[in-house]
């Protein structure tokens, strides 16, 4: 682990949950005072860290939350439905 400060340039870090690998984007905030963990459709899980935070404390947020974290990325890669699906039903839009 490192006792670094981040780097105000946005970065990303993988994590490895079983065999699938889930990028988390990175974004040192000014704004921030503490670390947010978001995931948004079509856009990659992020966590806003305050500047001044260390890698370590980056470190210790992703391992806290890795489940969470994959649930998220799972829940973006499963199609969308809507229930919709009748037999000899053919939907027009």
């Amino acid at each position: 682990m490192s006792h670094r400060e981040l780097r105000a340039t946005p970065q990303t870090r993988s994590l490895l949950v079983g065999e699938t690998r889930i990028d988390v984007r990175l974004r040192v905030s000014a704004r921030a005072r503490r670390f947010s963990l978001s995931a948004r459709p079509g856009r990659a899980i992020e966590l806003v860290v305050p500047r001044g935070a260390r890698e370590r404390d980056v470190d210790r947020i992703l391992s806290e939350n890795r489940r969470w974290i994959a649930d998220q990325a799972a829940r973006a890669i499963a199609p969308s439905t809507l229930g919709l699906d009748r037999a000899g039903v053919v939907w027009v839009h």
